[in-house]
């Protein structure tokens, strides 16, 4: 109750909380409470946001893929077991990441650049959270620009390699 309040006190004034936001986040929230490990709400959070915007993935638990290492080489034994090409990572763990280990293997390493910003900024919507855009833009729109985001960066991974995303 107390996050639905907050969110509702950050949103409610929103075009889209009404009819969009409030239909699919309150009654995740209310289901959340069920969960009984992180793992779980983290992928069904994952999985509700996928199906609003209409993306497509495969999940993998490195749990279940024959790895063995420990920190960076546990790393690129999932990205090789997976023959992914290309590792994104947050932008901190460039102090800890022995990058060396991913050339070696030829895996390219992406870090992602997040930039916090007070509200949503409508001249930078690719700083927005994905509670910004339900709030914020209807939901063929935000399909729309994911769809435009997606075919630009398959075209730019066509002309490398083929890559597999691991979740």
């Amino acid at each position: 109750r107390q996050h639905w309040n907050t969110l509702q006190s950050l949103y409610g004034r929103f075009p889209y909380f009404r009819n969009q936001f409030e239909p699919m986040i309150r009654p995740f929230l209310e289901k959340s409470r069920n969960f009984r490990f992180l793992i779980d709400l983290c992928e069904s959070s994952t999985s509700l946001f996928w199906k609003a915007f209409d993306l497509k993935a495969t999940v993998w638990h490195s749990s279940h893929l024959a790895v063995s290492g420990k920190k960076t080489e546990r790393l690129v034994e999932i990205c090789q077991s997976l023959e992914a090409t290309e590792y994104y990572a947050a932008l901190g763990s460039s102090r800890y990441l022995n990058l060396s280990m991913f050339r070696e293997k030829s895996i390219r390493v992406s870090f992602q650049h997040f930039r916090y910003s007070a509200g949503p900024d409508p001249l930078r919507p690719s700083d927005y959270s994905v509670l910004d855009w339900l709030a914020l833009e209807p939901l063929e729109k935000i399909r729309e620009r994911l769809g435009k985001r997606s075919e630009e960066h398959t075209s730019e991974l066509q002309s490398q390699s083929t890559i597999s995303y691991a979740v």
